[in-house]
């Protein structure tokens, strides 16, 4: 039988707030990430107008992509692995 750990338990239950993410990558092209982390984390990362930075220092990243929307593939992943419907937030 397979362990579940802490930080799995809580990923599960929700207690963890997800936040959608968009930026761009180096070489400028879109895209978006779905990161699970408090709230506060999400603020310094916001404050970031420009320069390159590590999204994974501020969170985890539950999903992502490239572009401006997620795909239904994304939305599906988010919805099954965390009960999260992403068109809350993403519209």
């Amino acid at each position: 039988m397979a362990t579940v750990s802490f930080a799995d338990k809580l990923e599960k239950s929700g207690s963890i707030p997800i936040h959608f993410v968009r930026c761009k990558d180096t070489s400028g092209k879109d895209c978006f990430f779905f990161l699970m982390c408090p709230t506060q984390k999400i603020a310094l990362l916001k404050a970031i107008k420009d320069g390159v930075f590590d999204i994974r220092n501020y969170g985890k990243v539950v999903a992502s992509g490239f572009g401006r929307t997620p795909s239904e593939a994304v939305k599906k992943q988010l919805k099954n692995d965390y009960n999260f419907d992403a068109d809350s937030i993403t519209n």
